[in-house]
């Protein structure tokens, strides 16, 4: 079967652990493959002196019966560059492991548990080399599954293999907006309706949901009915994470209806990032990715809809959210009120018809699920595509830590000479910071502290702040940007031989921009406070080599002139 991944899940099936792909058939229709060979693990490293073997020895004897042991291995991985010999442990089920973990740090000859805070599926993502969003051939064998809806269950038989394809299934998308009856302007699921649902599908169909005399309840489970028979893949809304989620949620909850969208039947939650999950579908919030378009500072549904030229705001109805009310209780107006509402969803849909192409690539290139990856910060997404890397080469993935670190100095900025000026030539660097970092090696396991003695010609040695860094073997942070590098290229070399109205011409477009982005957001992630990779030397020292090439390039600006 080919297969194109939508959502990935992770649950306990009577102490197994499973991880739960979701997508999208070559036949367009909706699968569940579900994978229970890939059994949790983390890494236990000895303290200095501690044979790796003995360790092992003495860990697996502290099985916990209910999720016990199944391996605990010595395998040979990097830490920050230097080898290490570690246990690998591999248990049952994947919510023991910070049990586990708690266990063993008690154990004097354990310095330390790594890759305990690293969830289950996004290990198994970074294992398998598996990227969302992509299209996958796998042999499966067709199973019964609780809770199971429009959709066939497959249980993997052997790992997933990419396809090499560009193109997107038949998304169903279905964007939702909805209006709330607050007199007090506070917006209180408690105590305040929601009035008006508003929906719209990627086929053009539209659907209102209207309260009748403020007892909300059938616009709830009219809402709800209707999304489990379209059955969409995406839902799209616009500050749905934190509006029109949670209202629906707590008002819910205050009616005692279970607000199930799931495809399995599981109720919403909130997930990593904060965002709200669906499971079996991607919930995108269009208001995570408005900070893209920066020429609009207000970021409002209808400014940023009417600057994609979705919808101008000339040409639509605008009432303030204060005088909803009012245009609800005078059935004169209901009409205007019904109409805003509506077109709140249409412009939804179309901004999410714009900016779609744009979540699905970028989720390819970090390896985030798409519900995920536009509420994640630029630095998780790169943090997320490095764990990826560091396991195809063998590296560990530090714990997650918050670093209490002073500022350094950053980029230098010339004072301009007021005035108009005229005979004007703009130069730009290619990628300054990637090529500095990729040019000098500058990477966290290849730094080299104070006290260490390294001969001068083996490192480069950075301006200003004298840190050092080896010219050899090529560090984690170079190699994974000359890889963003050369895969940019490679996919604008095939985007020539393309037409640009065509939607592989498109998907590859946007594939190669959010490789830039990647490239260009490494620097930032190195000088993180937040990041597991996180070494200041690494960053001070990249923008003290990008301040010397500014201001050399200042000093040849000026014998030309």
């Amino acid at each position: 079967m080919e297969f194109w991944i939508l959502d990935v899940g992770q649950v306990v099936d009577e102490g197994v652990s499973r991880v739960l792909l979701w997508g999208v058939d070559s036949k367009n229709e909706r699968v569940l493959v579900v994978d229970d060979t890939f059994k949790p693990y983390f890494y236990v490293v000895p303290e200095e002196g501690v044979d790796a073997g003995s360790l092992a020895e003495s860990l697996g004897k502290l099985s916990i019966q209910e999720a016990p042991i199944l391996g605990v291995d010595v395998v040979k991985r990097r830490l920050f560059g230097k080898s290490l010999d570690v246990v690998r442990v591999t248990f049952q089920d994947f919510e023991y492991g910070s049990r586990y973990a708690k266990v063993f740090k008690k154990n004097d000859d354990v310095k330390d548990c790594l890759e305990v805070d690293v969830r289950h599926y996004v290990l198994y993502l970074a294992d398998k080399g598996i990227h969302p969003c992509g299209w996958y051939s796998a042999e499966v064998e067709k199973v019964k599954y609780s809770k199971n809806g429009g959709y066939s269950v497959y249980r993997l038989v052997e790992d997933l293999k990419p396809v090499d394809r560009v193109d997107l299934p038949g998304l169903r998308v279905l964007a939702f907006d909805i209006e709330v009856y607050s007199p007090s302007g506070a917006l209180n699921p408690e105590k305040d309706s929601v009035i008006i649902v508003s929906t719209v599908t990627s086929g053009g169909v539209e659907k209102q949901f209207v309260v009748k005399d403020r007892e909300d309840k059938d616009v709830l489970e009219g809402f709800l009915g209707y999304v489990s028979e379209f059955d969409p893949d995406v839902v799209v809304g616009y500050d749905s994470n934190f509006f029109d989620f949670p209202f629906l949620i707590g008002r819910a909850k205050r009616l005692h209806v279970k607000f199930a969208l799931g495809r399995d039947g599981s109720e919403t939650h909130l997930s990593v990032y904060g965002h709200v999950s669906v499971a079996g579908r991607a919930h995108l919030d269009l208001y995570d990715m408005a900070e893209m378009v920066v020429e609009v500072k207000v970021k409002t549904l209808k400014n940023i809809a009417d600057y994609l030229k979705v919808m101008s705001k000339d040409s639509r109805v605008l009432i303030d959210h204060a005088q909803i009310p009012k245009y609800w209780d005078d059935k004169s107006l209901r009409k205007q009120l019904l109409q805003y509402a509506s077109q709140d969803a249409e412009s939804t849909m179309g901004i999410a018809e714009k900016l779609l192409p744009t979540a699905i690539s970028t989720a390819q290139v970090s390896a985030m699920p798409l519900d995920q990856v536009m509420r994640a910060g630029v630095g998780f997404r790169v943090e997320n595509m490095f764990m990826r890397e560091a396991h195809s080469m063998g590296e560990l993935i530090p714990n997650k830590t918050v670093f209490r670190e002073g500022t350094y100095a950053g980029g230098y900025v010339l004072k301009p000479v007021s005035g108009v000026h005229d005979n004007i030539a703009v130069f730009d660097f290619a990628s300054m910071y990637p090529n500095v970092m990729i040019k000098y090696n500058i990477s966290p396991d290849t730094y080299v502290p104070p006290d260490e003695k390294v001969p001068k010609d083996e490192v480069n040695i950075a301006p200003e702040v004298g840190h050092r860094f080896r010219k050899k073997p090529p560090g984690f942070y170079k190699k994974i940007i000359e890889d963003l590098i050369n895969k940019r290229r490679s996919i604008q070399k095939d985007m020539v031989k393309l037409k640009p109205n065509t939607l592989q011409y498109i998907m590859l477009n946007e594939r190669q921009k959010a490789f830039k982005v990647m490239t260009n957001a490494v620097y930032g992630y190195a000088g993180w406070f937040g990041a597991r990779w996180y070494l200041k030397p690494v960053a001070e020292a990249t923008s003290a080599w990008g301040r010397e090439f500014i201001k050399e390039t200042i000093e040849i600006a000026k014998k030309m002139v």
